[in-house]
């Protein structure tokens, strides 16, 4: 172990390294877990939205609600409108596929 000099100069002790090493093993360690549990809610979400759409009878003292997003990217549409005009634009996305996203609202 090395010793502080006369100008007393900070030292990083091996504590605080050893600390260090283990905050970050338990950051990761959480944010795997996070991301499992992540997967878990939006599986229990997916069955529960398709029992319910499937006419299932909701036995709980909270209210669901089915809360469905459509979207078709519309970012990109005034960019592409100056490049090719809005009627082009517009055709585009006439055609493109809606991605639709669906949660489920409990309260």
């Amino acid at each position: 172990m090395r010793t502080q000099t006369a100008l007393k100069q900070p030292i990083v002790t091996n504590n605080e390294v050893l600390n260090l090493i283990a905050q970050r093993e338990a950051l990761e360690s959480l944010k795997a877990r996070m991301e499992r549990l992540s997967e878990s809610v939006k599986a229990i979400e997916a069955s529960m939205i398709a029992k319910i759409e499937d006419g299932a009878f909701v036995d709980s003292e909270h209210s669901l609600l089915v809360k469905e997003f459509v979207r078709r990217y519309p970012h990109w549409k005034s960019h592409y409108a100056s490049l090719a005009g809005a009627e082009a634009a517009e055709r585009v996305l006439a055609e493109t596929t809606p991605t639709i996203t669906k949660s489920l609202v409990v309260r």
